[in-house]
């Protein structure tokens, strides 16, 4: 034994066929363990299945606030410039940057005294 704790689910398997012959303590097992199995199968694709029919209208949410927060602030005539500045002139980087002000207004205040 390398020193681990058995499973639970195998150890109350297992004193549920004591008294069993080998050919049909080992079946038992085996029907239960498959059983078993497909039943995590079972609820691990179960979400899938009921979130499905959602999923186009939260791609289209995600799309349009992506666009949101891509949009520009300031109109910039020139094309070095504007990609120089195009981290800081949209409606995200102005967002991040508020953040982080209240962020640092947070912790002088409340933390640091």
């Amino acid at each position: 034994m390398n020193g681990q704790t058995p499973d639970p689910e195998l150890a109350a398997l297992f004193a549920q066929t004591q008294g069993i012959s080998g050919s049909e303590f080992s079946g038992s097992v085996m029907k239960e363990v498959t059983s078993r199995r497909y039943r995590r199968i079972a609820l691990r694709l179960l979400p899938g299945f009921v979130f499905a029919p959602f999923l186009p209208d939260v791609q289209t949410f995600a799309i349009q606030l992506v666009e949101l927060l891509m949009t520009s602030l300031v109109i910039v005539e020139g094309d070095v410039i504007a990609q120089l500045l195009a981290p800081i002139n949209t409606v995200a980087g102005a967002l991040s940057i508020s953040l982080l002000v209240l962020r640092v207004a947070y912790l002088r205040v409340f933390l640091r005294g």
